[in-house]
């Protein structure tokens, strides 16, 4: 599970391949979560 800010809008869909920097930090939970850095779209789905 990944988590980033509400406010940030990204254009993501289902089959498209991102990029992401996270702190380095993985909580323990079910499922692993981290905090997200940064996303980059790197490939769009067709």
């Amino acid at each position: 599970m990944v988590g980033f800010p509400k406010e940030k809008k990204i254009d993501l869909k289902i089959g498209d391949k991102v990029e992401i920097t996270y702190t380095g930090i993985v909580m323990e939970t079910y499922p692993v979560q981290i905090d997200v850095m940064k996303i980059e779209k790197v490939e769009e789905s067709n």
